[in-house]
């Protein structure tokens, strides 16, 4: 029988040489899955936590811009608020409207990170937008980044 550990938390971890705490952030903890398999018991364990921690978080802000509010039953909320812009006039203010609707959704719902920039192109042409979202992950420092495309044909992607 396998027992899997879903943690949604902050893990700390009290490190006595360095004398600090540090931070580990799992979707998924894999450390305690056990599996058994005729006479044979072997156990996952992670071993580099600062891809575990931006996989979780990269993760997150996937699964944050792939719901539209509505979808999710126990948290209407939650999801992309950027639909809406995907037929306005392409333009600065608009861009400056997407800025402060991404700074609202990651501040609802990804608390694990701290945004440090938002870069948003407006593309008259293709009638898009390119948005470079800049963020430290809280904690442990890692400097990260995701890429947003909108464009009124094709959807919201995220790269």
């Amino acid at each position: 029988m396998s027992n899997i550990n879903l943690d949604y938390s902050v893990l700390t971890i009290f490190d006595k040489e360095k004398g600090v705490s540090t931070f580990t952030y799992k979707d998924i903890g894999t450390s305690n899955i056990r599996f058994e398999e005729k006479n044979k018991v072997s156990y996952i364990n992670d071993t580099n936590t600062s891809n575990i921690n931006e996989a979780a978080v990269k993760a997150s802000l996937t699964n944050l811009f792939g719901f539209i509010p509505g979808q999710r039953i126990l948290d209407p909320n939650y999801g992309n608020s950027l639909y809406q812009f995907l037929y306005e006039e392409i333009s600065t203010y608009t861009a400056d409207k997407i800025g402060k609707t991404l700074r609202s959704m990651i501040a609802n719902y990804e608390p694990r990170i701290t945004v440090t920039d938002i870069e948003i192109v407006p593309e008259n042409d293709d009638s898009s937008y390119y948005i470079v979202l800049k963020y430290i992950i809280n904690g442990i420092g890692t400097n990260s980044s995701t890429i947003l495309s909108m464009n009124s044909n094709t959807g919201i992607s995220v790269t």
